[in-house]
């Protein structure tokens, strides 16, 4: 599939910025980052009674990653 280029071998360096530094203080406080066998997970985990907390982690995590996040209330 690499071959193929349906499956990246090279992905681009995250900048180096206060939305990543921020990111990363969050998911060693409230985070977890687990590895499957064909993807990976990060979840940030916070109370559901605080909408500004999930709001901005979600819009920082879209910044980082380029991609919008899951976001679920259990």
């Amino acid at each position: 599939m690499k071959l193929e280029g349906k499956i990246k071998s090279q992905y681009y360096s995250l900048k180096k910025n206060k939305n990543l530094a921020e990111l990363i203080g969050v998911v060693l406080g409230d985070g977890h980052i687990c590895r499957f066998e064909r993807t990976e997970s990060l979840r940030i985990v916070g109370n559901a009674n605080s909408p500004y907390f999930v709001r901005h982690y979600a819009q920082i995590m879209e910044k980082v990653f380029n991609k919008k996040p899951y976001v679920a209330k259990m």
